[in-house]
């Protein structure tokens, strides 16, 4: 059986511009508020919560790194990624998470209806993602929550029938810079 190697360049932190965005509500969400949060959707939608993660990989003092989220309380770290929207596809979702947390957001002004701009014209200000060309790599892992505890565990348990959450991990390299 032929083994597949997969190898990408790790680029140093100091490529990458960290900034902050505005808060995320399941970034910042405790334990127990995403325990309930996922058995609200999971009764409301009927079926297992298919949740996306990415670990991004970065070198810096000449060792990689994993990089993480900090949470707003500053009390948890987590990797970027999140819940699949519907019958989404696990790799267009991550990759819509992604760009939803991590690609920058750029302020653009837009003129009116005219092309030129005159002083006293009007001016609407817009905001937009500036998408990245993610690359998903390999499936790390995957987890599965059996009941709505904080316990994941790598296989199904026998005795579960329906688990209520399945976590798959992706490795995605990082542009040279963004």
């Amino acid at each position: 059986m032929a083994s597949e190697t997969f190898t990408f360049e790790l680029y140093p932190l100091s490529n990458y511009t960290i900034t902050e965005k505005d808060p995320n509500k399941f970034l910042d969400m405790t334990l127990l508020g995403e325990i309930s949060y996922c058995k609200q959707k999971y009764q409301t939608e009927g079926g297992m919560r298919h949740r996306v993660e990415a670990v991004l990989l970065v070198n810096y003092r000449k060792h990689p790194h994993v990089l993480l989220f900090q949470t707003c309380a500053n009390t948890q770290y987590k990797l970027p990624g999140g819940f699949l929207e519907g019958a989404e596809d696990k790799y267009d979702g991550l990759k819509r998470i992604l760009d939803e947390q991590l690609s920058p957001i750029v302020t653009e002004q837009s003129k009116s209806e005219n092309e030129s701009v005159e002083p006293g014209s009007e001016t609407k200000l817009t905001t937009r993602v500036v998408s990245q060309q993610w690359e998903i790599a390999e499936l790390l892992t995957i987890w599965w929550r059996a009941e709505w505890d904080e316990i994941f565990f790598p296989y199904i348990p026998p005795h579960i029938t329906k688990p209520k959450e399945r976590r798959e991990m992706y490795l995605v390299p990082l542009p040279e810079k963004c």
